[in-house]
């Protein structure tokens, strides 16, 4: 793969926290207060088509077909972005606290706050309706559980963390949830120095089904084939066994923390956000 920096990425990448590829043509960058649709049809040369702003940071995007859900503030925002020069907000939600990850799987879609996770009816894009939605706590006999809040309540809530007694006296016992990605009917979700398995296949409450503990801060995750690679805090890396999710276990440091975190794959390409630029591998 040869190896390109693109100068003007660089310039509109200050502060991304990630990246999106829409095919060979379109890169979008979520930043410090913006979604930014960049061509990228010449990855010489750059060019800056659409900024959407977001009004909070926005740090984490997903996209599936023309949908994109952006992590911003204390709202989950959904946009069109069927036509890369005018990107277009079609809803926005309150998410029960500082939204930290998104992950569109179909029709439905899954968020984690700071505080616990929740799902989202997204059949109709431009009406999206909270389902449900739930803390992730400690458990008083280890590992953790789930405390279920009624959906209406994110709306009193108001994003306010300290406010969440008003849902779940036990929930500021938890907190620290960071990173989120879902594959089949399991989300995997880091808290802290833990990683936890919750089930997605009852819909009326999600389940912990499984978690294991490492010696620092999980910063990011990614599914792959069976494995959660992590990256930790001061540079650490681990790799999980999770092809059991209920029975997780630690098998080694791994070397591609870049592609843990702030990678995305066009048809032909990669993406990696590092330092401050976008670069850009060709095949």
């Amino acid at each position: 793969m040869e190896h390109v920096s693109a100068p003007v990425i660089r310039q509109h990448a200050y502060g991304a926290r990630d990246i999106e590829a829409d095919g060979d043509d379109t890169l979008l960058v979520a930043r410090a207060s913006s979604i930014v649709s960049v061509d990228v049809t010449n990855p010489y040369s750059p060019v800056v088509q659409d900024t959407l702003p977001t009004f909070d940071a926005a740090v984490d995007i997903d996209m599936e077909g023309d949908l994109v859900a952006v992590a911003a503030g204390h709202r989950v925002r959904l946009l069109d972005a069927g036509t890369p020069q005018d990107l277009v907000e079609i809803a926005s939600y309150p998410a029960c606290g500082k939204v930290m990850g998104v992950e569109i799987v179909g029709d439905r879609l899954f968020h984690i706050t700071r505080l616990g996770i929740g799902e989202t009816d997204i059949s109709d894009p431009s009406s999206p309706v909270l389902t449900r939605f739930s803390w992730i706590v400690p458990s008083w006999h280890g590992g953790w559980e789930v405390v279920d809040v009624a959906p209406c309540l994110c709306e009193l809530i108001s994003g306010d963390e300290d406010s969440s007694w008003l849902a779940a006296p036990s929930a500021p016992l938890g907190g620290g949830l960071r990173s989120l990605d879902v594959y089949g009917s399991v989300a995997y979700l880091s808290a802290f120095r833990s990683l936890i398995a919750i089930s997605l296949e009852d819909q009326a409450s999600f389940s912990v089904i499984g978690d294991v503990s490492v010696d620092r801060r999980i910063e990011a995750i990614r599914y792959h084939a069976g494995d959660v690679y992590l990256n930790l805090a001061h540079d650490g890396t681990v790799i999980v066994d999770a092809r059991e999710p209920s029975e997780m276990l630690l098998a080694g440091p791994h070397d591609v923390p870049f592609w843990v975190s702030g990678v995305a794959h066009g048809w032909s390409r990669a993406y990696r956000l590092a330092g401050g630029k976008v670069e850009v591998a060709l095949p």
